[in-house]
């Protein structure tokens, strides 16, 4: 009886196993052409959604075009693959070739990269993307909560969403705008755009940075402050070196009150200064200043301080063409010196600094009228036409 019994066991199990091997299939593409050109598969066509034990191939010097489709399993690309509609992985995808992606990638579980990944459409991490070659996200990409991107070559990005973890040992470059809310950017960061803390669902938040993080002179903070307690904030666990310029925007028409302050940066040692700061208006009586701090810098609404020498225009400092639609130009600075505009009505406009020599300020974006510059308590005129 026992051995009737254990024989029925050895049965099943064969017949189990049997269908397991049977169910694994490795499908190839070789040739040139469409996804659903069934006569470069072999053994046979898989199909858009390939199952959680099958991998598909697309062989080396193989070019695939594909509209849409659901990796369940495995997809590896040793030739290249371009994406139309939308290319989903729930299990694993393997890059050795090359991956254009026209539309939606989604990364549910792993992907790696060996080759080269461009993408023109929206990316959606929310497992594991490693870039051991080039990856190049020309459009929107996020990286969800729980999402990790390592990336240990070459990553450049237009408008990356970090809310998840970026892991950076390579080379990273943000190439127009870095967003954020994230768990954690490791090591050293060089900052050569838009740094812009929140996520796509939250305007305020806060982006971390495990190490140094060095804003470049052509690089812009844009800070926006809510209320009292909502209020963007850059993290940082080492050094910030600061450059570049600072723009703040206050949110749903935020009025702040005089005396309040607001930290929108914070590390273990900050150095240097932003050499241009735009701040939004608030009226006559009040204007933000700001102050350098050495673990932190900080924003306040005080009030309003333009105060002149009578009659001391800067003869000295030759200021042209005036009136300007564009570019003013200022000579003649002995030391660098900070400015401040401000409008007819006693409105900061903007900081910034000024270097020994020749200077050019873009005052393009101003609105047409007489704006006043004011250095170290001295005036000078000038009009926007």
């Amino acid at each position: 009886m026992k051995q009737i019994l254990l024989k029925q066991i050895l049965f099943f199990a064969i017949l189990i196993f049997s269908k397991t091997l049977i169910a694994q299939t490795t499908y190839t593409y070789t040739g040139i052409g469409n996804w659903t050109e069934e006569a470069n598969w072999s053994p046979s066509y898989p199909g858009t959604t390939i199952d959680e034990n099958d991998e598909v191939i697309i062989s080396t010097d193989s070019e695939v075009v594909l509209m849409t489709a659901s990796i369940n399993g495995k997809l590896t690309i040793n030739g290249d693959l371009e994406t139309q509609i939308s290319l989903t992985i729930n299990g694993e995808l393997i890059i050795n070739g090359y991956l254009y992606s026209r539309t939606t990638l989604t990364i549910n579980n792993t992907c790696i990269n060996n080759g080269t990944h461009q993408s023109i459409s929206l990316v959606n991490i929310y497992g594991v993307y490693t870039n051991k070659g080039t990856l190049a996200l020309s459009s929107l990409s996020h990286i969800y909560p729980g999402g990790v991107l390592n990336n240990e070559s070459s990553l450049n990005s237009s408008f990356l969403y970090n809310n998840g973890t970026l892991n950076n040992t390579g080379t990273y470059t943000n190439s127009l705008n870095l967003y954020g809310d994230n768990n954690i950017h490791t090591s050293d960061f060089i900052n050569t755009r838009n740094l812009i803390p929140g996520s796509n669902s939250n305007s305020i938040g806060t982006y971390n940075f495990d190490a140094d993080l060095i804003l470049t002179s052509g690089s812009i903070l844009i800070t926006e402050i809510k209320s009292t307690t909502e209020v963007d904030l850059v993290n940082v666990n080492e050094t910030a070196t600061i450059n570049g310029k600072l723009k703040v925007s206050l949110l749903e028409d935020y009025d702040p009150a005089l005396g309040t302050t607001y930290t929108i940066l914070q590390a273990n040692s900050v150095t240097d200064t932003f050499t241009t700061i735009e701040y939004p208006d608030l009226g006559t009586d009040k204007e933000f200043s700001i102050t350098y701090n050495t673990d932190n810098i900080v924003l306040e609404v005080v009030a309003s301080t333009l105060s002149i020498d009578p009659g001391n225009e800067l003869n000295s400092i030759a200021i042209y063409p005036n009136p300007t639609s564009g570019i003013l130009n200022i000579n003649n600075i002995n030391a660098v010196s900070q400015i401040d505009i401000y409008s007819v009505l006693g409105q900061k406009i903007k900081t910034l600094t000024l270097n020994i020599g020749q200077n050019s300020i873009d005052v393009s974006h101003f609105k047409n009228g007489i704006y006043m510059l004011v250095i170290n308590k001295n005036l000078y005129r000038f009009i926007k036409n």
